[in-house]
């Protein structure tokens, strides 16, 4: 049965609202196999006091490892990293959250907005800015300040270069990881990130592109 949403992959995610102190402007990432399998765990923070920590795993059906006993793992190496208890508040679990995208923007008098077009990044899980700009553009639509479709078409391109940085990453390990995170620390890694006329995510995902079909090629 064909749908106007193309399934790329499903995740689990376990997170927790904690008690610390914190810098409100600094988000904190791990990509650290070890502790999530092809997946990865964050910290942002509410405020000065409260924060949220997450984990999130692929559902690869190879990974035979819980996600409650990965997110003790992560969980303490949180605390150690900040020197502080962090008690835990509150907490969530997700299972099998499908991220993918729609086939078409709309159809008909139906737009397709948020997470039923497809906002969040395969990558890192984010797609607050994406969310926000399909309702923006819906009513653009709606006012006769353009046409739906072709204002999203960017926003979608993005999300199939998250998908490139998603698959490759899936294909590293710790230390191809560690590689070029050091690489992006000198002269290219500034260049990249610090020059507003490029998109380091449409760069990144061509240049890995061909990475991944050699993969795939050697797996096949």
């Amino acid at each position: 049965m064909v749908t106007n949403f193309r399934e790329d992959l499903t995740v689990s995610i376990k997170g927790s609202t904690v008690k610390g102190h914190f810098d409100r402007y600094t988000v904190m990432s791990w990509i650290n196999y070890d502790i999530a399998p092809d997946g990865y765990g964050f910290l942002i923070p509410f405020s000065e006091k409260e924060a949220n920590i997450s984990i999130a795993i692929p559902d690869n059906p190879d990974n035979n490892r819980s996600i409650n006993d990965l997110w003790d793992i992560f969980y303490k190496k949180v605390r150690n990293k900040l020197k502080q208890d962090l008690p835990i508040t509150d907490g969530f679990q997700i299972t099998n959250y499908p991220i993918g995208i729609c086939r078409s923007a709309r159809i008909g008098n139906t737009f397709y907005v948020g997470n039923c077009f497809g906002s969040m990044m395969p990558f890192m899980g984010f797609g607050q800015y994406t969310a926000l700009l399909s309702g923006v553009y819906a009513a653009y639509d709606l006012c006769d300040l353009g046409k739906y479709e072709e204002l999203m078409e960017p926003l979608r391109q993005s999300y199939e270069n998250s998908l490139v940085l998603r698959r490759a990453m899936e294909q590293l390990s710790n230390e191809g990881i560690d590689r070029i995170i050091r690489s992006l620390q000198g002269y290219w890694g500034e260049k990249l990130f610090q020059t507003k006329t490029i998109n380091p995510l449409k760069v990144a995902s061509y240049l890995l592109r061909p990475y991944i079909k050699m993969k795939k090629g050697v797996t096949s």
